[in-house]
């Protein structure tokens, strides 16, 4: 039997996704291993700033919060 890659390949999911999620009743497992998107500033190579991403604030459309941050290994575990 083959184990869960320990390496992360993702790392973002979004508040559509978790809605899909809703259906076959997982978004509650989910959300168990999810945290809001803090937010970033990115720098370009001189140091200066060229973009920043404030997330959303509650209350959120759908929800969830639009920009989820987990952990790729710990989302395809089985919870069981």
């Amino acid at each position: 039997m083959l184990d869960i890659f320990d390496k992360p390949r993702a790392i973002n999911i979004d508040h559509e996704v978790m809605r899909v999620l809703q259906s076959p009743a997982l978004a509650q497992a989910v959300d168990a291993i999810v945290m809001p998107h803090p937010g970033t500033d990115f720098l370009g190579l001189d140091g200066r700033l060229i973009k920043v991403f404030e997330p959303m604030r509650p209350p959120y459309p759908l929800h969830w919060a639009p920009n989820l941050m987990f952990i790729q290994p710990e989302f395809e575990r089985d919870p069981a």
